[in-house]
């Protein structure tokens, strides 16, 4: 399960993140709502850091995060 090794998980669960917002058009709203509140900061970090925010819009509401699409 990845116990203990947020930082392997995150960057995995980001790299997917990443390829179907590239290669996927289908879409309006992806939203992700980490389960554990430990990590959310973990998991908010890295969607800001590698969310191209001239394609994509991030919001934050009460520990869910939406990526919209801007069209």
């Amino acid at each position: 399960t990845g116990e203990g090794k947020a930082l392997k998980v995150n960057a995995t669960v980001m790299a997917v993140t990443l390829d179907f917002l590239n290669n996927n058009k289908d879409w309006h709203t992806l939203t992700i709502h980490p389960i554990d509140p430990r990590r959310y900061r973990i998991v908010a970090n890295f969607i800001y850091k590698n969310v191209p925010k001239d394609k994509y819009t991030v919001e934050e509401i009460d520990g869910i995060i939406n990526i919209t699409r801007k069209i």
